[in-house]
């Protein structure tokens, strides 16, 4: 069945998956559910009807389809435990995808999410420091990924999120076994993780290279 004929108010997390294929330059793409053999598959149909198989489509769709249609066939809004879901992403994509779940706990929903994107852990630090108003946050969005018919609502959503009283993002860091708790208003580029390690080794290595003087071509 298709996702559209699926019940129950499901609209807003169909939409953020087709403003995601869209980006993907894969907008008449739909995605189904189909028994074969007693096995569903997920496979995408273009407006020609053509099948495509996940092996053939992009890794972004891939990935946001592993995260958003789930919550689809969810029965109510729960608790949703994802690994590192910036995996296969652009950098764009990955802060799209954190924004469009962050935007998803105005629904109702709790995320518990493992990391290693710098760049949306500062980001998610920003916004819960300085609240930007849904005009800025949608200037943001629109300057990274262009044009898109779910930026507004992701914007409204997020700036709701961000502006309520009560502390709705909770931060921890996950260092040799242990779990510090730290404030998520605070987050920036520093976040442990595998980004600032491996450019500083890139850094170094391009340091030690340069102070030799000597090209190979030279």
């Amino acid at each position: 069945m298709k996702i559209k004929e699926i019940p129950i108010l499901k609209s807003k997390i169909f939409d953020l998956l087709q403003g995601f294929y869209s980006l993907g330059k894969i907008s008449s793409l739909r995605t189904k559910v189909r028994q074969k053999k007693r096995i569903k598959e997920i496979y995408y149909e273009l407006d020609n009807k053509k099948q495509i198989s996940p092996f053939m489509a992009s890794a972004m769709t891939n990935e946001v389809t592993a995260i958003f249609l789930p919550l689809i066939s969810a029965n109510k809004p729960a608790l949703v435990l994802i690994e590192e879901p910036e995996s296969e992403l652009h950098p764009a994509y990955q802060i799209l995808v954190g924004l469009a779940l962050l935007s998803l706990v105005r629904e109702g929903y709790k995320f518990v999410i493992s990391t290693h994107s710098d760049l949306f852990a500062s980001l998610l630090g920003d916004l819960l420091k300085y609240k930007p108003n849904k005009e800025k946050i949608l200037e943001f969005l629109k300057g990274i990924v262009g044009e898109n018919a779910i930026l507004n609502t992701i914007a409204e959503d997020v700036e709701n999120v961000i502006s309520k009283k009560e502390n709705s993002v909770r931060a921890y860091y996950f260092e040799g076994g242990k779990v510090k708790e730290v404030d998520a208003s605070e987050l920036n580029y520093n976040v442990p993780g595998i980004t600032k390690e491996i450019l500083d080794k890139v850094v170094e290595f391009e340091f030690e290279l340069s102070m030799k003087g000597e090209r190979r071509d030279d």
